[in-house]
């Protein structure tokens, strides 16, 4: 996935994603992050574990417009 913010792209080639979040992430133009260091992204979490976090605020979470999808609903890449 590859996010823009302002100018910055920011390129995670590796987050573990089923087809079905990634289709669901494109069509819509924007995933949400979440930034923490308790877990490893390659061992899997429960919406509960990542819900307890986001309340405590030990994760940080918002979020961000694919890079070249216009952002928001319904957003298409760009070609490049």
């Amino acid at each position: 996935m590859t996010v823009r913010s302002g100018e910055v792209l920011h390129h995670w080639p590796d987050i573990p994603l089923s087809p079905e979040t990634e289709r669901l992430a494109r069509s819509r133009g924007s995933i949400v992050v979440g930034v923490t260091t308790l877990f490893d992204i390659h061992k899997p979490i429960t919406d509960l574990q990542i819900g307890m976090h986001v309340a405590t605020g030990e994760f940080a979470v918002g979020v961000a417009a694919l890079a070249g999808s216009g952002g928001g609903k319904g957003g298409r890449r760009r070609k490049t």
